[in-house]
């Protein structure tokens, strides 16, 4: 641990690595929690009060939130079997967009929830044990580009945003996550998604972001976000993880690039947040655990990141080892409160309180 409380430099490492929370953390009352409402929506036989402490000042707009459960005897009863019940709203009238990313029969569940306006301290309910529902969507197409929960037990992996699809190569596993499942990866297996559209980004603002937690290391510039960047014949964008200081990257056809800092070297063994928000016309930062840590202002000099590169998780001829979860690629600047409340989401154990279930009066 002192080694890698070494590696950042003024980051507190109890705030970057803790364990990802589980449903026994925190199934308490908060001081100031809202009276149980008494509207119930029709149709639903059950619900849960849940309850969001941001631990942030500022108040955010059409923010997914995470609700996970796992193992709860009272969902598995009185859900379906598929999930489809399982809907959120704020005043037990009007759904809130949401999707349940993983459901298991056994009450495991990942469902994220969109909430319109998100103060410091929130509360929605989640109503199941009814016919199955559609809602809308909390994958914003306008500042989505790509959503990759990586929580499925199929081979591929899904976009939530509808768009593209990964398939999977050379042995990609299944483990438990920092929220649902995540994926593993050893020995060259990776996710790819060709070149879609929706990634060519070319001289706009964009930002991406990732859970990953790495077991070992095989090379300086380990890849296990790429769409581009490793020479100036593959211009583009990836995360480098190897032995080598961590890093964002973005690279041109001319070799120019902007490669700012996050970690000293390698973090092994826990999970780990990484965001990278490319603020053109002139700026690549670099976060990691939710905090700013590298911010390079030479990308004015940078050019087009539109290219022909496959967009991949785990690059196999220079793979990541180790598991990834939750990936999102968003169109324009993604605000530092977001990253925070992100970072929060996956690490503090108060984040999300879910109360005790209740039956239709």
């Amino acid at each position: 641990m002192q080694r890698l409380a070494a590696l950042m430099v003024g980051l507190s490492l109890a705030a970057c690595f803790t364990k990802p929370p589980r449903p026994e953390d925190g199934i308490s009352p908060t001081d100031d929690a809202p009276a149980s409402s008494g509207v119930w929506l029709d149709g639903f036989s059950h619900r849960r009060l849940v309850e969001i402490d941001t631990g942030l000042t500022s108040t955010l707009t059409n923010v997914p939130i995470v609700v996970s459960m796992r193992s709860d005897s009272g969902l598995a009863a009185a859900a379906r079997s598929d999930g489809l019940d399982i809907v959120a709203t704020l005043d037990g009238e009007t759904l809130l967009p949401s999707e349940v990313a993983l459901y298991s029969d056994g009450g495991d569940l990942e469902m994220w929830v969109e909430i319109p306006e998100l103060t410091p301290r929130s509360s929605f309910y989640v109503y199941y044990g009814g016919a199955a529902t559609e809602t809308a969507s909390p994958w914003n197409p306008t500042k989505f580009a790509g959503v990759w929960h990586l929580s499925e037990s199929t081979v591929s992996a899904p976009d939530s945003t509808k768009r593209t699809t990964l398939d999977s190569t050379g042995g990609v596993g299944h483990e438990v996550g920092i929220f649902g499942n995540a994926r593993s990866f050893s020995g060259g297996s990776s996710l790819n998604g060709g070149d879609p559209p929706e990634l060519a980004f070319g001289t706009e603002s964009f930002s991406y972001s990732l859970w990953l937690n790495q077991s070992a290391n095989g090379d300086p510039y380990d890849i296990v976000l790429y769409k581009g960047c490793a020479k100036p014949t593959e211009p583009g964008f990836c995360f480098l993880v190897g032995t080598e200081p961590w890093s964002p990257k973005l690279m041109d056809t001319a070799g120019q690039f902007a490669d700012p800092e996050v970690a000293g070297g390698p973090v092994h063994d826990t999970w780990v947040y990484l965001a990278a928000v490319v603020d053109r016309p002139s700026t690549l930062r670099g976060y990691l655990g939710g905090v700013l840590q590298g911010t390079d202002t030479t990308v004015g000099t940078i050019g087009t990141m539109t290219t022909g590169q496959p967009f991949q998780i785990s690059r196999p001829d220079i793979p990541f080892t180790g598991l990834v979860d939750e990936v999102r690629v968003y169109r324009g600047v993604l605000e530092a409160d977001w990253i925070e409340l992100e970072h929060r989401m996956g690490t503090s154990s108060g984040f999300s309180t879910v109360s005790a279930e209740e039956s239709v009066p």
